[in-house]
């Protein structure tokens, strides 16, 4: 199964150590590199999907063009970024080269996870958790149009739950009425063996309880059925971009 792959570049890794823990949690792939010439070397072995660096030189950049390939690679990739210098951002937007800005503090990791999501939405992973095949299967085509990855789905509560602790997807539509375990009782479970999972919770019937109970459980999202694509596509957006 494809893995997004991201190269850390900094002679001080502890730097970076916090967000790649919050990485680790997405299933996604980190190699470590002191330099950018590191970097360039590895990716022709296999290639990476970004690079992220806590300063972007000019320099750099011209190592990265000089030691890639080839110099369109860098618009297949996304260059990840705290701060840079004033050319190298020009040189960036003048080739509309993908690039996230984020804030080193590891306490808000979300900016970078969001941006790098939005820029590759392949590499969202999701999970479709509904007692019902039909349901399941439009669920899964809308996410599939959207872009994203289907790693699992899941007929019950109990199954819910072991797709999610093998899979640590980023998106699971966990329906809230299911045999076995309901969509609630799951949720509970899932964020102990999936934290980094965004849940989108399917109701047909919500009440102004059922909504309390959830939100006091910590679900943010709902989508009410019947499944509407534009709903859909709108809860989405706010859960994983």
């Amino acid at each position: 199964m494809t893995r997004f792959r991201i190269g850390f570049v900094s002679s001080n890794l502890a730097q970076l150590g916090p967000l790649e823990n919050q990485f680790r949690i997405l299933n996604w792939e980190i190699d470590h590199f002191a330099a950018v010439q590191s970097f360039t070397k590895r990716y022709c072995e296999r290639p990476f999907d970004a690079v992220c660096l806590s300063l972007l030189r000019m320099e750099d950049i011209d190592i990265l063009n000089g030691g890639l390939p080839s110099p369109e690679i860098l618009k297949q990739m996304c260059i990840c970024v705290s701060n840079m210098e004033m050319d190298a951002r020009k040189y960036l937007d003048d080739r509309n080269i993908r690039m996230v800005k984020f804030d080193l503090n590891p306490q808000h990791p979300d900016q970078l996870i969001r941006g790098i999501r939005s820029k590759f939405p392949r590499f969202v992973r999701a999970v479709v958790a509904d007692d019902l095949p039909m349901v399941r299967l439009q669920i899964k085509t809308l996410l599939k149009d959207f872009g994203f990855q289907i790693v699992g789905e899941a007929a019950n509560g109990l199954e819910t739950v072991e797709v999610c602790r093998e899979q640590k997807p980023d998106l699971l539509t966990l329906d809230i009425s299911m045999p076995q375990r309901s969509g609630l009782e799951s949720f509970r479970e899932l964020k102990e063996v999936s934290p980094g999972t965004e849940v989108i919770l399917i109701t047909g019937h919500r009440t102004k309880e059922v909504v309390i109970l959830a939100a006091q459980l910590g679900v943010r999202h709902f989508v009410a059925k019947p499944i509407i694509r534009q709903n859909l596509s709108d809860v989405v957006l706010k859960a994983v971009f």
